[in-house]
């Protein structure tokens, strides 16, 4: 009798916590997706980079980017079926508006399919001094290099898109906590072998 009267007594706010769990859950969830892609949802104008040039934006100088496949892969994590694609960006800045950006995206121009940064997944080492991203706290030009896990059957050419963000691309917004990006992006064609 009293297991019975307490079920009855709560149902109410069983049923209303039947409804919010999950929904707390696929909010959580699609929250740190929203926001670990967010910067991405943002490019709209590329600044393409043909292989060998480079492009100025967000008080930089991008490129030229070099690229290729590793095929020396000893010390590596490398799943089966897979290669590996390594990229490297010089990056030249100005000390007085130093540039911010996530790690570099690998889209596979024909399909469209895309693939992270992967240095921890491939079990290497990334100290702070690395450049997997944009060095906010640099002085000095810099390079980006990361690596990308892609599937053998992933053909080149690809594109490799930067989105960078800072104080001179937001103008007034970003002092009112904007992220600084207007939109506008850098992206290389690079065809690694």
């Amino acid at each position: 009798m009293i297991a019975r009267g307490w079920w009855r007594t709560n149902a109410l706010s069983l049923s209303i916590l039947l409804v919010l769990v999950p929904a707390s859950a696929w909010s959580i969830t699609w929250n740190a997706r929203n926001n670990q892609n967010s910067i991405y949802l943002d490019r709209i104008t590329p600044n393409l980079v043909e292989p060998g040039e480079t492009t100025e934006l967000a008080g930089a100088t991008w490129g030229p980017i070099r690229s290729a496949v590793i095929h020396d892969t000893t010390g590596m994590t490398v799943p089966s079926g897979t290669k590996v694609v390594g990229i490297a960006i010089p990056v030249d800045i100005d000390p007085s508006d130093p540039v911010r950006c996530d790690r570099p995206l690998l889209i596979e121009q024909d399909s469209g399919r895309q693939w992270n940064e992967m240095s921890y997944e491939l079990g290497l080492e990334v100290r702070s001094t690395d450049a997997i991203d944009c060095l906010f706290d640099s002085l000095e030009d810099y390079e980006i290099i990361v690596p990308f896990i892609v599937p053998e059957d992933s053909v080149g050419p690809y594109w490799v898109d930067v989105v960078p963000y800072s104080d001179s691309l937001a103008g007034a917004d970003a002092a009112d906590g904007g992220t600084g990006t207007d939109g506008r992006f850098v992206r290389f064609s690079i065809d690694p072998r």
